[in-house]
């Protein structure tokens, strides 16, 4: 029987050599990024290896960016914590129920950065910085507002590029030995981006347009556009039951296999009729704001934070209730320590979103709202 040893480095990055203990190593797998390693030569029986991942930390200032996809990271590793449920409908809903929560709750992280670059853009920079300034002053109200709207738009595309992540390439020299899956520690598909990606990735900016479509709507008439908030509502529901799309970790029922490639053709057409509606709402907004001054900031801006607020407080409520059931019946768990799980949860959780809504409302509003 053959087996393999696995070391990994920490995080000072030492070389091949040293983590494996030999003086001479060659490269059996990886790319540019990663590799791994073994001595030369080995042993019969015994396939010790070695994984080096330090040019992932290290780099040009670009890559530094990449920390904005953070709270992204955090969803998506929420998905793979979720206890597992045993062959039982209900503990199957509820762990449909959870990933749904997560992957609405990781749509609302991208709506709420869509609103903070239209916010910014829109309303602090064309709206009442940019109009009585030196620099910007014989610009029109209509040529700033579309124009902040575009560079929102063009934030959004480039954070959505950053996520970006194609078939991993092999390093030209020297050329990694091929092996095949019974010698080598890690499966070869490791290194593969997960074409399904792209499908969450297409629905997430369609969401991010419609929210600055939405931002401009309320710029140009005060009221929001139905066609915006009906879009949002479209991906919202395509996104809930979309599925886990890596495949990998939802327990869903039997069902059969869906076709990636209508998945991405119908995410790419919900893109090109976000995008649509975008430039027909860019178009609008510069026609009908000509002969409009701009007078303090644009109140109902916050009709759409508090939107967004409380869709987050409901997901997050969802999620919640989810999870309580799953850890309550979670498998290989020892009562007492479910039952304490369980405590921990059902009073942590409560207590993070009664803070949260504190926090988002503000103590102004909640002494209006006591005095009323």
């Amino acid at each position: 029987m053959t087996w393999v040893e696995l070391r990994v480095h920490g995080v000072s990055g030492a070389p091949a050599e040293t983590l494996l203990g030999v003086p001479h190593v060659e490269q059996v797998a990886g790319d540019e990024f990663s590799r791994f390693y073994r001595p030369v030569g080995g042993s019969a029986g015994h396939v010790l290896e070695g994984y080096h991942w330090g040019r992932f930390t290290s780099g040009t200032w670009r890559q530094s960016l990449a920390l904005l996809l953070v709270p992204f990271g955090l969803v998506n590793a929420a998905q793979f914590m979720l206890a597992r449920p045993r062959e039982h409908v209900f503990e199957k809903t509820m762990h449909m129920i959870a990933g749904l929560a997560l992957r609405l709750l990781a749509l609302v992280l991208t709506a709420l950065i869509a609103f903070t670059l239209g916010l910014i853009l829109i309303d602090i920079v064309a709206w009442r910085w940019a109009p009585g300034s030196d620099l910007l002053d014989d610009v029109s109200l209509p040529v700033l507002v579309t124009g902040g709207a575009v560079l929102a738009a063009v934030g959004l595309l480039v954070l959505a590029m950053l996520g970006y992540a194609g078939r991993t390439r092999l390093p030209p020299d020297p050329p990694p030995r091929q092996e095949t899956a019974e010698t080598t520690a890690l499966d070869a598909e490791l290194f593969n981006a997960d074409p399904n990606a792209v499908t969450m990735r297409l629905l997430h900016v369609a969401a991010g347009f419609g929210v600055i479509a939405l931002l401009l709507a309320l710029v140009r008439t005060g009221d929001p556009w139905p066609v915006p908030v009906a879009l949002l509502g479209l991906v919202a529901l395509v996104v809930a039951v979309l599925g886990d799309p890596e495949g990998s970790v939802t327990v869903g029922f039997d069902t059969p296999e869906r076709d990636g490639r209508r998945l991405r053709a119908g995410a790419w057409t919900l893109l090109a009729v976000a995008a649509g509606v975008l430039v027909i709402e860019g178009v609008l907004t510069h026609r009908e704001l000509g002969d409009v001054e701009p007078t303090g900031r644009l109140t109902d801006f916050d009709d759409v934070a508090n939107g967004l607020m409380v869709a987050s407080i409901l997901v997050l409520g969802v999620l919640h209730a989810a999870n309580l059931f799953l850890v309550w019946r979670g498998p290989g768990m020892r009562e007492w320590t479910r039952r304490d799980a369980w405590i921990r949860l059902a009073l942590l959780m409560p207590g993070m979103l009664v803070a949260a809504i504190i926090l988002a409302v503000g103590p102004e509003t909640w002494v209006a709202l006591i005095s009323w």
